[in-house]
């Protein structure tokens, strides 16, 4: 059987034995087939020469049931009457397109169909798995110092490109309306009720509507109620959580700047080693001294900080950043908490930004770590108050 060659891609149609093949059936084939031989096992690129690397159509359409009945396998009775059928084309290389044709009794119709059949079953599943480029939004917003926080939607948007929010679900948990008096137990108390439902609410959306495989978490809130949230959100779905940059007043993270580096460190060897303290030095430093007298020297205490600047709020711009923090608090938590394995619960005294503060609470496993019991400063209150209890085993 004759075999038309093109090395140019932009010719409008393939000619096979003298027949026109149009353009939008080639299309077809070459497209169902991926550019690449169908022979089972070849799988060899056939738009691209091998040696030169020229784009061109270096690929043939193979008649399974030849054109002409003198052809090969070309006396089958099943025999249709478009031979140029996209089910009777495949497409093959050179070499395989003059081994086949060259050994029909060895390659049968049925045996073609199955090389083809298969070959484009593969095409189509590898094509049809892509990256998502959707987002569920999960929100999270509440007085601070006394003022309602706010997160603009076109601030979000621009942070999350390139990918889109789902219209559903999503997941707004405004606490504006409550007033946190003092760092008020019934402000805390109905805050941390109302994020464990609305996060509740929200995952079983996921689970019920269109599948959701990202999540991404914009939070300007008290940072004991960060770590709540960051302890409700299922480490099952992947999700990114975003930081408010004050000098640029947006929520994109930067790619231009050094990323801040952690370390930890023991500041007090204690006599009770169930007693266990973690300081977090990372938007200001947190000094022992102003610890509650409570915090005696029955602790242990360690810190965590900033190990290539000093503390600041404007220490943590990078995604890199954030992950250095959560693999420094991975190593803290295997090689500290393996040391105090009777430890019922860590105090813990932070001062964070928002989104390393919800990353405490989301990387706590159940039935692994302790409670978390989590203190804020206040300065009205004589420095750090304990706020709310952080247990995983309660999700």
């Amino acid at each position: 059987m004759p075999k038309q060659h093109n090395s140019n891609p932009e010719s409008p149609v393939l000619l096979v034995n003298r027949r026109v093949v149009g353009p939008k059936r080639a299309l077809i084939l070459f497209v169902q087939a991926g550019g690449r031989c169908e022979f089972d096992g070849c799988n060899k690129y056939v738009l691209k020469h091998p040696i030169t690397q020229t784009v061109g159509i270096f690929g043939e359409m193979a008649h399974i049931v030849a054109f002409k009945e003198r052809g090969p396998r070309g006396r089958k009775r099943a025999r249709g009457t478009d031979p140029n059928a996209l089910d009777n084309l495949m497409l093959l290389c050179s070499e395989c397109h003059t081994l086949v044709d060259g050994n029909p009794l060895l390659y049968t119709v049925s045996t073609l169909k199955k090389y083809k059949q298969q070959h484009e079953a593969n095409v189509y599943f590898a094509t049809s798995i892509a990256r998502s480029q959707k987002t569920a939004i999960v929100r999270l917003e509440a007085p601070i110092a006394g003022k309602p926080s706010n997160i603009p939607l076109e601030l979000i948007h621009s942070a999350i490109s390139p990918k889109h929010p789902f219209e559903k679900p999503r997941c707004l948990i405004d606490l504006n309306q409550h007033v946190n008096t003092s760092n008020s137990a019934s402000f805390y108390s109905a805050a941390q009720e109302m994020i464990k439902q609305n996060v509740k609410e929200f995952l079983g959306s996921c689970l019920l509507g269109e599948r959701v495989d990202h999540i991404s978490v914009f939070a300007l809130a008290p940072i004991p109620l960060l770590i709540v949230l960051g302890d409700q959100l299922s480490n099952t779905i992947p999700l990114d959580v975003y930081h408010h940059h004050h000098d640029r007043d947006d929520w994109t993270w930067k790619d231009d700047v050094n990323p801040v580096t952690f370390s930890h460190e023991l500041l007090q060897e204690g006599t009770d080693p169930a007693s266990v303290a973690l300081l977090l030095s990372i938007s200001g430093q947190v000094h022992a001294q102003i610890l509650p007298k409570s915090i005696d020297k029955s602790f242990y205490i360690y810190q965590i900080r900033t190990s290539n600047c000093k503390p600041s709020t404007n220490a943590l711009k990078t995604r890199e950043g954030l992950e250095n923090f959560r693999r420094t608090f991975e190593d803290w938590r295997r090689s500290v908490l393996g040391f105090h394995r009777q430890v019922a619960s860590v105090h813990l005294f932070p001062a964070v930004p928002p989104p390393i503060a919800v990353l405490c609470g989301r990387e706590l496993m159940p039935k692994v770590d302790p409670v978390l019991k989590v203190y804020d400063f206040n300065k009205q209150r004589n420095g750090f108050n304990l706020i709310l209890e952080v247990n995983p085993n309660e999700r």
